[in-house]
């Protein structure tokens, strides 16, 4: 019954200093009694680069003619020209980089929660929203026509897609300490 007993605490005491080999580079008794138990690392998910860039083209390729038509509706409304202006302006300078942003940032925090910060991101998109409507607004994009709206869907479908991508990629944060796994059969 002894013996039994030094066995057990030997094969958990095996275990756990099993878990590091850096520590304790020796073979432990655990690897001794069970050969086939080996430590493993566990597997660091990078975000699909494409994934990130398709799922942020569909998000605006949705949100920027919803936002172009919601931002004419509010404008139209208000005899006032800054009561119109600024809502309208919003509208379509904040929906289609949070749509992207976000969208983003769910499919790249199933990789790895906490790794990706959401608001340096958003920054960066908003200010890519606001050059594509300067832009627009320079080279004459109506978009109150069927062109106006497509010219400006697409150009967003481009820059806000990578810009969020980028972004998301350079404010990641390294992944949490990893402890071996210890994995086999008993």
């Amino acid at each position: 019954m002894i013996r039994l007993l030094a066995l057990g605490l030997l094969t958990f005491a095996g275990v756990s200093f099993a878990a590091s080999p850096r520590l304790f580079p020796q073979p432990s008794v655990l690897t001794l009694l069970a050969p086939e138990v080996a430590l493993t690392e566990p597997q660091i998910r990078e975000p699909h680069v494409p994934t990130l860039l398709a799922s942020g083209a569909f998000a605006a390729l949705i949100a920027t003619p919803l936002a172009l038509a919601v931002g004419a509706e509010i404008g139209k409304g208000p005899k006032d020209l800054y009561a119109a202006l600024v809502p309208s302006l919003l509208t379509t300078l904040l929906i289609p980089p949070l749509a992207v942003v976000l969208t983003e940032w769910m499919v790249a925090e199933r990789t790895g929660k906490g790794r990706f910060r959401l608001v340096p991101t958003l920054l960066v998109a908003i200010l890519g929203q606001a050059a594509i409507m300067g832009a627009g607004v320079l080279l004459g994009v109506n978009a109150t026509t069927g062109a106006g709206v497509a010219v400006i869907t697409l150009a967003s479908a481009v820059v806000l897609p990578t810009a969020t991508t980028a972004m998301l990629k350079l404010t990641e944060r390294p992944p949490a300490v990893s402890v071996p796994v210890l994995s086999g059969n008993f």
